[in-house]
């Protein structure tokens, strides 16, 4: 037995809070740490209404972003975008699936899927307003948007397309 192990056997008596939001049912998160927070941008599902979305299904309108400078206590911003704040979204899916966020040049940059394409949202903060871009990312679609800002400041989008 190693000596880290030992160690977890004496911390036994720890406790975490799981999941970290409780009031409404939120997944896939990203992560980031900005401005000295861990900002948290997961999905949001909101239960089913007749005429909101499909029974038995995931109803996803909007995104909410949470954060913490001490990751026990969390700070929702509330909603920072709806699927009725995007122009080019032509019907309303309620598939606003895992979402990501990243900072470059002075802007934080949301990206989120929807309606089987990729948009972007641009603020001046991490929690908003955001504002959505008039036209989704040219050539891409899919889910689950990454964005990945290399050392010499190349960003990269890497995106799932459900295969």
């Amino acid at each position: 037995m190693s000596f880290g192990f030992l160690g977890l056997l004496a911390c036994s008596d720890l406790h975490a809070t799981n999941p970290l939001i409780m009031d409404q049912f939120t997944a896939d998160p990203t992560a980031r740490v900005f401005e000295g927070k861990m900002y948290l941008y997961p999905s949001h599902d909101i239960p089913y209404k007749p005429g909101r979305g499909r029974k038995n299904w995931f109803i996803m309108e909007d995104y909410h972003v949470f954060s913490s400078e001490n990751l026990s206590d969390w700070t929702d911003h509330g909603v920072i975008l709806d699927q009725t704040n995007v122009p080019w979204l032509k019907r309303h899916n309620f598939d606003m699936w895992a979402p990501d966020c990243v900072f470059k040049n002075g802007k934080y940059y949301f990206y989120f899927p929807t309606g089987g394409r990729i948009g972007v949202a641009i603020a001046d903060k991490p929690y908003g307003p955001f504002q959505v871009e008039p036209k989704p990312i040219s050539g891409v679609g899919g889910i689950d948007p990454c964005v990945f800002i290399d050392k010499d400041g190349s960003a990269y989008l890497f995106w799932a397309r459900g295969r």
